[in-house]
């Protein structure tokens, strides 16, 4: 499937003597970051797409968007060929978005149909609105299974490199969904604490606690009338399972364990975008800014779907698929 990636690169040279030029210099560029491409350098803009027919469409776009006046090239060259780039002199930067405020490092998703790539960590929290109902329903059924798969049309990637969608995206359908006894989550959290059992400061414990199991085994077989036999190396793995140890559920209101749900994944399972469906329409208006505060202290990578909002507010970065599928954003 990562094959299939290419990427679209725009390198310009325009013309800011007049303020005429400045302004379209400043249009141009506005244009690809609402397209969804990103700054790799000074004036040379990337975009990951998924194939041909996509980058010829990205062209297309880029020539209706383009000045009277400057320089303005293309190139289209595999993902493959673009990790193949090598750095003569200087750093690699992470992947950047340019604005004319700051300059974030970006964890974004992006789907071949959609024109405005959506930024998981920025200083808003990324909300969508689909309208269209029909829309709605294959945009989330798009999501679950390439969540499932990894084998779809949406895009992750971070700091330049395409993300596998099964490892690192995970897709919310309702609050029921959010189970910190999953498990992939249970394994994650036996291994760390194997791990943990068998490092430095709990080796010693360690040895002593199976030391201390061996002991007691052999005095519970001593008296059975018939030959039982053990393991002397103890699993401490399965000691563990023995005593179910597993996340306690926690918070009382939904923000309280979608954060909590968030940080389990991210410490158990490494970094991981999460898509919530219906989640923000079931928060009480008064919990979302300490939710969405809260959630960019932790820097968490999420995304909220829903049907149509009318009452957004600062915190949020509204993307809009109406009715009549145009895409409406700022």
């Amino acid at each position: 499937m990562k094959g299939r990636f290419m990427r679209v690169m725009v390198l310009f040279d325009l013309p800011v003597e007049t303020a005429e030029e400045r302004r379209a210099y400043t249009g141009f560029r506005k244009q690809l970051i609402r397209k969804g491409f990103v700054m790799m350098q000074e004036s040379v803009y990337t975009k990951i797409v998924q194939n041909p027919p996509a980058a010829r469409a990205v062209i297309s776009y880029i020539r209706s968007v383009s000045p009277k006046e400057g320089l303005i090239q293309v190139l289209v060259i595999t993902e493959k060929q673009y990790a193949g780039m090598e750095l003569i002199i200087g750093h690699v930067q992470k992947e950047i978005i340019d604005t004319n405020e700051k300059l974030v490092i970006s964890m974004k998703l992006v789907h071949q149909d959609w024109e405005k790539a959506v930024i998981l960590n920025d200083e808003k929290v990324p909300l969508i609105s689909i309208e269209n109902p029909q829309c709605l329903y294959h945009t989330l059924k798009e999501l679950e299974e390439e969540s499932r798969t990894g084998i779809g049309n949406f895009v992750l990637s971070e700091d330049s490199q395409i993300l596998d969608m099964k490892k690192r995206f995970l897709f919310v359908a309702s609050p029921w969904d959010m189970d910190l006894n999953d498990r992939k989550l249970t394994t994650k959290l036996l291994l760390q604490l194997t791990g943990e059992a068998q490092n430095e400061i709990y080796e010693r414990k360690s040895e002593e606690l199976c030391s201390a199991i061996q002991n007691w085994l052999e005095e519970l077989t001593m008296d059975m009338p018939l030959p039982v036999t053990y393991d002397l190396d103890v699993d401490l793995e399965a000691l563990l399972k023995a005593f179910h140890v597993h996340l306690e559920e926690q918070g009382e209101s939904l923000a309280e364990k979608m954060l909590i749900f968030m940080k389990s994944w991210d410490i158990l399972c490494g970094e991981t975008a999460f898509a919530f469906y219906g989640f923000r329409n079931l928060m009480a208006p008064e919990e979302r800014p300490l939710f969405y505060e809260n959630a960019k202290e932790e820097n968490f990578n999420f995304v909220l779907i829903e049907g149509p909002c009318h009452d957004t507010i600062e915190a949020e970065d509204l993307f809009i698929i109406d009715k009549d599928l145009c895409q409406i954003f700022e």
